[in-house]
């Protein structure tokens, strides 16, 4: 029997993270007693109450591709505390012949134990609204005494307590509040914050994978925040059910303010301006409608999608960034690209091809892809058996004690994708030689019937252009480069 091992805990604090390798040591024991074997460890740091875990999703992925047999876990709660997604994940274990076992011995289909799997994914659950419950009155009694749980850009946090920081993002606040005022745009503001190189809100928290520009909606973020006046404001939304990330936006009278709780970095009457220059300009745009070329274009100094404004592509990047993004790019207009390409495809079109080289080309090219697939083939499965062999070594090396948890998830976080890439490449690669071999005298049919036009092209559209080019590179200098 090939068992699926799930662990979790609520969240990553190292108190908490100790239980994933308690939990794990069970399931070894509990393996090693029955004589089974460890297919794979499924582990995440999240509420039970979502079901859009990592962990938890890569274990629902390998099961409907039938890799284990059984599915391990300490109690049902560990699994979910959303009725929904238990049974979900239930029905997805019955569809694929997979058992589930609880060590807590609620739970164990190879006994036919399903009586009260309803009981426990309603107690799970209820568990789950009760500690939701928990949270908010803790988190309003201490919004109500003042005490703040994060600190916002431009403040330093310490016992609760905010403090202007004296790194200089409390004076970048104040330039924000004031660029703002002189009439500069979101976007305008965040663009020369990104060219001066000055450190995102979530740069300066050291996040992972904090970014280096800043976007027009932090900076508004920013401008919005009461906490620069020096007050407190909590409750302004509030989330809908522990099961999902949805919130309700409360009405004003629902907030809890306090004021004083630290020093101001803006003025109220500043702050007051403000929030009404940002209700007076307040537009509606018009949506932006799909261009011709939308999705074709890529910039080829950095490699972002071109954006239609006003009559011509710009690189999405300098005009989202400005230029410390990219710098040097060509700004094709929309209808110089539309006039060179009916040219150049029109050209081709009516150039005189021999139909009959063609359809010998065609046979050609055809058997020499078939050939490559075979072999392409081959050395893909063979690469997949001996990731799986490294892997299989690498969980008797961790039951043996050979190696300790954290080598064994380095060694499974290296080895897992790429298997997966592999078997997607696999995959494609068994899509196209069915597709070659199914279908080589309809392939023959669409090619030579497109070298019988009768008149030339006159209008281009997406559709169109889908069926002949993949994407358009468009150099700094002006050339463009046509897949």
């Amino acid at each position: 029997m090939r068992c699926a091992v799930y662990a979790r805990v609520s969240t990553g604090f190292d108190s908490q993270k100790t239980s994933i390798p308690a939990q794990i040591q069970l399931f070894e024991n509990f393996i090693k007693e029955k004589g089974w074997e460890l297919y794979d460890i499924y582990t995440d740091e999240q509420s039970g109450s979502k079901s859009n875990r990592a962990g938890i999703q890569r274990l629902i992925k390998d099961a409907k591709a039938n890799k284990f047999d059984i599915v391990l876990a300490k109690e049902l709660s560990r699994i979910s505390r959303n009725g929904g997604f238990s049974y979900e994940f239930k029905d997805v274990l019955i569809s694929n012949q997979i058992h589930l076992i609880t060590l807590d011995g609620a739970i164990n289909t190879l006994d036919d134990s399903l009586t009260n799997f309803g009981l426990f994914a309603w107690l799970s659950e209820n568990e789950a609204y009760r500690t939701s419950k928990r949270v908010k009155t803790s988190a309003q009694v201490r919004a109500k005494a003042g005490k703040f749980d994060e600190a916002p850009y431009g403040y330093d946090l310490k016992d609760g307590k905010l403090y202007v920081a004296t790194d200089g993002s409390a004076e970048i606040v104040q330039r924000i509040f004031q660029e703002y005022i002189e009439g500069r745009s979101f976007d305008g503001i965040a663009r020369s914050l990104s060219s001066e190189k000055v450190p995102t809100p979530a740069a300066r928290k050291d996040h992972k994978n904090a970014g280096r520009y800043w976007h027009g909606s932090t900076v508004r973020q920013i401008l919005e925040r009461h906490n620069y006046m020096g007050r407190l404001v909590a409750g302004k939304t509030t989330t809908l059910s522990p099961r999902n990330n949805k919130r309700r936006i409360n009405a004003e009278d629902e907030w809890i303010i306090v004021e004083n709780t630290h020093d101001p970095i803006i003025s109220r009457d500043e702050f007051e301006l403000v929030q009404q220059l940002i209700a007076s300009r307040k537009r509606i745009r018009s949506q932006q409608g799909k261009h011709v070329f939308t999705g074709f274009l890529i910039c080829g100094t950095c490699g972002a999608g071109m954006q239609f404004k006003r009559d011509r592509y710009v690189c999405g990047h300098q005009n989202k960034h400005g230029k410390i993004a990219c710098s040097d790019n060509y700004r094709p207009i929309e209808k110089e690209l539309i006039k060179c390409l009916l040219k150049d495809i029109n050209s081709l079109y009516f150039s005189n091809v021999q139909k009959n080289y063609v359809e010998k080309l065609l046979d050609s090219k055809l058997n020499s892809t078939k050939n490559k697939k075979l072999s392409k083939e081959e050395t893909i499965i063979k690469g997949i058996e001996e990731l799986k062999k490294r892997k299989q070594k690498a969980v008797e090396k961790l039951l043996d004690d050979k190696i300790d948890q954290d080598a064994y998830d380095d060694l499974i976080a290296n080895l897992n994708p790429k298997i997966e890439q592999l078997r997607k490449d696999l995959d494609e690669v068994q899509k196209e030689s069915k597709a070659t071999n199914g279908n080589i005298e309809d392939l023959k049919k669409y090619v030579l019937n497109h070298l019988n036009l009768n008149e030339p092209i006159t209008k281009l559209t997406p559709a169109f252009l889908a069926q002949f080019i993949f994407k358009i590179i468009v150099k700094a200098d002006g050339q463009l480069e046509v897949h």
